[in-house]
């Protein structure tokens, strides 16, 4: 391989090597945003199945709901 070839090449690997790393930075921003939002996301705010937990273990949602209409209504 000629020098040129060779110094281009050196030249190319660098700037896609700077590309990655500025992407893996970005990823990591905005997974760093996106862990630190405060918006509940549907998973989070009712699980599959209907089930939820909390310190009296594992409660139906609507048993969940019943209770903290309850305590509301106290």
């Amino acid at each position: 391989m000629h020098e040129k070839e060779q110094s281009e090449l050196k030249k190319f690997d660098t700037e896609l090597k700077n590309m990655k790393l500025k992407s893996e930075e970005e990823l990591s921003k905005i997974n760093a945003e996106l862990e630190n939002s405060p918006t509940e996301k549907p998973a989070d705010i009712l699980p599959a199945g209907g089930e939820i937990e909390n310190e009296d273990g594992n409660l139906n949602w609507l048993e969940m709901v019943r209770r903290i209409e309850a305590d509301i209504s106290e």
